[in-house]
């Protein structure tokens, strides 16, 4: 239950931060929701992501990395735990497509 509270809170936050309307019907959206919930069972279980996008990310699309770590340090705080900044790259992709779509 919490991870959905988690999710829709996500969605709403990316929606004001980017004045869109996220297409809950499209791929992108898929990708990201699924995204979420493995990140969150990431966090859970202390395992790692490989693909380190963080930099790229930072770099790339600051705007993006940016909501995404707002995103993250509100999902620590509601899981009471530590979250890897390799997350935050990676969920910035997510984020990063979903608002180019």
């Amino acid at each position: 239950m919490k991870a959905a509270i988690i999710v829709n809170e996500s969605i709403r936050l990316i929606e004001e931060k980017f004045q869109t309307h996220i297409n809950v019907q499209s791929l992108e959206y898929s990708r990201l929701l699924t995204h979420m919930k493995y990140m969150i069972m990431r966090i859970k279980t202390n395992e790692k992501l490989n693909l380190d996008m963080d930099d790229y990310v930072k770099t790339n699309f600051p705007r993006t990395y940016e909501t995404a770590e707002k995103i993250l340090l509100r999902v620590g705080k509601e899981l009471n735990a530590t979250i890897p900044r390799i997350e935050i790259g990676y969920l910035g992709l997510h984020i990063q497509r979903i608002c180019s779509d």
